[in-house]
């Protein structure tokens, strides 16, 4: 439990990070205040430190999760809208889709090469627990 190093990365909230297959890291969050902030999708070595940083349009990023061919899958909330975005492994956006008035938060690719999310579908508080699956290229 001691701490072997922290790092600080500006302004904004972490919403999830993994583990990538070269032993770095892979965050996701909002890079502002809760209203008029960006995704962002920032990428670290093993100690830390900044590899790179890219930032998509406004909204939060709730989970990311590195993809079988290197890139990563995120999802999250972007003006009242749930989405799933895809980029390479340099985080260049591939694809991006948005599904109505839900809340994804928790994405992992499937065996078959899909996506599945789950969240919440409806008003807050209350709604409604939901899991949506998509195929490779985020079509439901």
């Amino acid at each position: 439990g001691n701490e072997a190093w922290k790092r600080t990365f500006g302004e904004g909230s972490g919403f999830s990070v993994q583990q990538t297959v070269d032993g770095g890291f892979i965050i996701t969050g909002r890079d502002g205040p809760y209203l008029g902030s960006d995704v962002f999708l920032l990428k670290t070595d093993g100690q830390g430190n900044e590899e790179w940083r890219k930032n998509f349009g406004g909204g939060s990023g709730f989970s990311v999760q590195q993809t079988v061919n290197g890139g990563f899958i995120v999802t999250g909330l972007d003006e009242g809208s749930m989405f799933l975005l895809k980029t390479d492994g340099q985080g260049n956006e591939e694809w991006r889709k948005t599904f109505g008035e839900s809340k994804g938060y928790s994405v992992q690719q499937t065996v078959d090469g899909g996506f599945i999310v789950a969240g919440r579908d409806g008003p807050f508080p209350g709604g409604d627990v939901f899991l949506l699956k998509t195929d490779g290229q985020g079509n439901i």
